[in-house]
């Protein structure tokens, strides 16, 4: 099994999610999140972080998992300010792929090497998912 330098393991709930620090623009103390009614309910709601408002999502929940949150918030390089909320952030290898299922499209199952089952996280993936009922939910009205 080959493991590769150079990734962060995000940590909560039930999940353990792999992205590499390239994809990882800050992480930071999650302190208010304001709601958006109408948003699903793994969408907590928006935060601001160095002058920018995040949508923030529980990564456990977008899978179907029980919540994951914690204190922290990772905001992700991505075509859409996102952030996940974790629990903490471990420097890791790179987990090796292992077939098998996955709670979602945009999770990798993988194993570090540890053995520990760690998803690594398709970063595209969970943009699209999280973009499609965003947009639904920020129609206007006559458009849905």
């Amino acid at each position: 099994m080959i493991h590769k330098p150079g990734c962060l393991v995000l940590t909560g709930g039930s999940l353990r999610l792999a992205v590499t620090a390239e994809q990882v623009v800050a992480v930071f103390p999650l302190d208010t999140i304001t709601p958006l009614p109408g948003m699903p309910g793994w969408v907590l709601g928006l935060a601001r972080h160095a002058g920018r408002m995040l949508v923030v999502v529980d990564p456990g929940l977008l899978a179907g998992r029980p919540a994951g949150g914690g204190g922290l918030a990772v905001h992700l390089a991505a075509d859409v300010e996102l952030a996940l909320t974790v629990a903490g952030v471990e420097a890791a290898s790179s987990p090796a792929d292992q077939p098998g299922p996955s709670p979602a499209s945009w999770l990798v199952p993988g194993v570090d090497d540890q053995q520990r089952v760690v998803y690594r996280l398709d970063v595209p993936g969970l943009v699209a998912a999280v973009r499609t009922p965003l947009k639904r939910s920020t129609a206007p009205a006559a458009a849905r």
